[in-house]
């Protein structure tokens, strides 16, 4: 998980906000998910989006994309996405990176 939240981060443009790699025994009150599950919260570091954000965005979608085309993209027992959650009280896009029975690593295997 550290791993793809430091690559995230390594996008010119692109600023993980929140992330969780899964509890045993989560708290959901506290945005923890279950040990099946990840997640990662991040965002454009301007307002607006450089288009080098806009591509940094862009390679981050590959990941997915291209790793689901790999392993995973006919077990309906496993997913990822990536998804806008929420415009924050500066209207800022707040994008949600989302697996469920994914090893967020296997993501990394995948040349963007």
């Amino acid at each position: 998980m550290r791993k793809l939240v430091k690559t995230i981060n390594s996008y010119p443009g692109i600023q993980t906000t929140l992330s969780c790699g899964g509890h045993r025994n989560p708290k959901f009150t506290h945005s923890q998910v279950s040990e099946n599950e990840f997640y990662i919260e991040f965002k454009f570091t301007t307002q607006p989006p450089t288009k080098e954000a806009w591509q940094s965005f862009r390679n981050i979608a590959r990941l997915i994309h291209g790793s689901a085309l790999y392993d995973w993209a006919l077990k309906p027992d496993r997913w990822v996405k990536i998804e806008v959650c929420e415009l924050d009280e500066r209207s800022e896009i707040l994008f949600l990176l989302q697996g469920w029975n994914v090893d967020p690593n296997d993501l990394l295997g995948v040349e963007p």
